[in-house]
C-alpha cells in the first residue's frame, strides 16, 4: 500500500501490484494504532495471492479492535517490541537502545 498521511487522522491509501503470489510477506510499520492501514494492506496482499502475511511493529497499540481487524483481514502473526507490553510483544526493545547509546557514546 503507498499511503500518504492528510492530517493526523486521515491517511489516503493507494494499492501497489506487487509479486505476492504464494509468497511469504511481512509489513513493518512503526506503530499499529487502529490496524486501520494495516488491514487493508494485508487484504490487498491476500488479494494479490500472498500465502502469509505478517506485520511487526516498534510500537503496539492496538486500540478499537485493531487486533480483530488485523486477525480477519487475514493475518496470519502479529509482532511488536515490548515498548508497550501486550500478547504480540516478542522483541525486546532495551538492548537495541542500550547498545545504540554506547555505539553514540564512544
Amino acid at each position: 500500500m503507498e499511503k500518504t498521511r492528510i492530517d493526523g487522522t486521515t491517511i489516503k491509501t493507494k494499492p501497489k501490484n506487487l509479486d505476492a503470489q504464494n509468497k511469504n510477506v511481512a509489513i513493518i510499520d512503526d506503530i499499529i494504532s487502529t490496524g486501520v492501514t494495516m488491514a487493508k494492506s494485508i487484504k490487498e496482499l491476500k488479494r494479490q495471492g500472498a500465502k502469509e502475511v505478517s506485520v511487526a511493529c516498534t510500537h503496539g497499540l492496538f486500540v478499537g479492535g485493531a487486533k480483530e481487524k488485523l486477525l480477519s483481514a487475514g493475518c496470519d502473526e502479529i509482532i511488536s517490541t515490548d515498548t508497550i507490553e501486550d500478547e504480540f510483544s516478542k522483541v525486546k526493545a532495551a538492548p537495541c537502545i542500550a547498545e545504540a547509546f554506547l555505539k553514540i557514546s564512544k
